[in-house]
């Protein structure tokens, strides 16, 4: 497993993921980061907490759980903005 100041999680491993562990290392990312990662190349697994709203992509390979507050993710952005497209 890989070392980290990171949080860890005690969850039930997924079947899906093909964990062999209770416990993974979490890093907690930004919306930006989060995007990214879901449309990745990578092969990540959605693993999702709704018990504390967050969700989360597992990657089986390093066994790290990127996660995010749905509150983050989901927020609605600036709405007093002006649109750059709009003059």
């Amino acid at each position: 497993m890989v070392e980290s100041d990171q949080p860890s999680w005690h969850v039930v491993p997924s079947a899906a993921a093909g964990a062999d562990s209770e416990t993974f290392d979490a890093k907690f990312v930004d919306r930006e980061e989060y995007v990214q990662l879901a449309i990745s190349n990578k092969n990540l697994v959605r693993w999702d907490d709704p018990e504390n709203d967050t969700r989360g992509l597992f990657d089986p390979a390093t066994g790290i759980r990127y996660a995010i507050a749905e509150s983050l993710l989901f927020r609605r952005e600036d709405t007093k903005k002006e649109c750059p497209l709009k003059q």
